[in-house]
């Protein structure tokens, strides 16, 4: 699980990048910087202790532009949270924060903001990072607020780890604690939301055997076939299947294919190296046999 991050600094890769916006145009070539760093961070609050926290915290995916080498669309955590010190705790600094997606342009070797698309439910309001209630997704986990008081689980808690931009302009996001994968259109009201549990949108599920996902180590990463036909989720970590304790030393991650289409999955197995790594954090589709 990433905590949300207080500023924002995003390793972009070095070199020329063309970019076709019609057949007829001639490609555009581009240069990224080795590092660019987010511009003027707003802050997001300030505790009672004097503490500013940013939002610069667009940090747990990015997705780039096919149309515009310059512009990126990333998405933020579940929102600023640290470990409590009793077992399966954890403190939101900000209850209400909603997780988004924000839309930079680079410029001059900076990431400007110029657009933030807040996630909100199929009927429009606001989602959160809140865990998620028993049978929905539940991650084990007791939140509480910075006065030490108990938060609430919430059904529209989503902890936003990958996302994929689809070419109709709308966004495809997997998160932590169901595992979920939800559908957003271009203004990040809820389309879809899928989950081992059937308590989704839409009806859709995947195979029930995500439910047993380590808690907070759900589908950390999410990538869409170039054809845009099918999506590609990755687990962070081995799955407690058939129990924790039979999976002590596994080194085996899950991938899940889903058709957007027709709803169909299939899944596949791969290998870390050794037990000492924490997962897998993110995956890219190269194209339509070959992840990254």
């Amino acid at each position: 699980m990433k905590k949300e991050l207080l500023t924002l600094i995003v390793s972009i890769s070095i070199g020329m990048v063309s970019c076709k916006k019609s057949h007829e145009e001639t490609p555009l070539e581009f240069s990224y910087p080795a590092v660019a760093e987010v511009s003027d961070p707003s802050v997001l609050f300030t505790t009672a202790a004097g503490v500013k926290v940013y939002n610069g915290g667009f940090g747990s995916a990015v997705a780039a532009d096919p149309n515009s080498p310059d512009v990126f669309y990333m998405l933020t955590d579940r929102g600023s949270n640290v470990a409590g010190q009793l077992a399966n705790s954890i403190i939101i600094g900000k209850p209400d924060f909603d997780p988004q997606i924000g839309k930079f342009r680079l410029k001059d070797g900076k990431l400007v903001l110029e657009q933030t698309i807040e996630l909100k439910n199929a009927s429009g309001n606001r989602l959160n990072g809140l865990p998620n209630p028993a049978g929905m997704g539940a991650s084990g986990e007791t939140a509480y607020d910075l006065n030490g008081q108990v938060i609430a689980p919430n059904a529209d808690g989503i902890d936003s780890e990958g996302l994929v931009r689809a070419a109709d302009g709308s966004f495809w996001i997997s998160d932590e604690y169901g595992p979920h994968i939800a559908h957003f259109d271009a203004t990040g009201k809820t389309i879809e939301r899928i989950n081992p549990f059937g308590t989704g949108t839409g009806g859709r599920t995947i195979p029930t055997v995500f439910a047993n996902r380590r808690a907070n180590r759900g589908m950390e990463g999410l990538a869409i076939t170039p054809d845009g036909k099918t999506l590609v989720g990755m687990m962070q970590s081995p799955m407690y299947n058939p129990s924790k304790a039979a999976v002590a030393n596994s080194v085996v991650l899950r991938i899940l294919t889903f058709d957007i289409a027709s709803g169909a999955t299939k899944q596949y197995a791969y290998l870390m190296d050794n037990t000492t790594l924490t997962g897998v954090s993110d995956i890219v589709a190269v194209n339509s046999t070959t992840l990254s």
